[in-house]
């Protein structure tokens, strides 16, 4: 009897998901399974945790490398990369200190250079920082 009940409840249980995922996915495809991810990731220890952190820092900062000709230069200048196409493979997140944060004052001097050379094709537009520190920066941003 108790068998049969939990049987039962553990089919309810599952159909329930069933249906809450077709809902969601109707919803938006990319947010489910952006929180399936989540869902995932959340059980794994520290040491697989920082190296899909790692994994997708290196991931972002080759697109830079490759599409981006600030980071280009300044990767070069570091010596984190030498052609435009080399992938970059930080060994740990301690790596990240040597590239220099970016502030308003390099936002202004380098905004010519630190446009993604697909920049049109994700659907860009323009915005401002909020000019906290009197003078706006404009910012270049994208849809993606």
């Amino acid at each position: 009897m108790l068998n049969s009940f939990l049987r039962v409840s553990v089919r309810i249980f599952f159909f329930g998901k069933f249906l809450a995922g077709i809902v969601i996915k109707k919803a938006s495809r990319k947010q489910f399974l952006y929180v399936k991810r989540l869902l995932i990731d959340s059980r794994k220890n520290r040491a697989e945790l920082d190296k899909i952190q790692l994994d997708k820092l290196n991931e972002l900062l080759s697109y830079a490398n490759r599409n981006v000709p600030y980071y280009y230069e300044l990767f070069k200048s570091i010596g984190l990369t030498k052609t435009r196409n080399e992938t970059v493979s930080l060994r740990r997140l301690a790596e990240l200190k040597h590239i220099p944060f970016l502030d308003k004052d390099i936002l202004r001097r380098e905004s010519q250079f630190l446009m993604s050379d697909d920049h049109k094709n994700r659907g860009s537009f323009e915005t401002t920082s909020g000019g906290s520190t009197g003078e706006l920066a404009v910012l270049l941003q994208d849809k993606v």
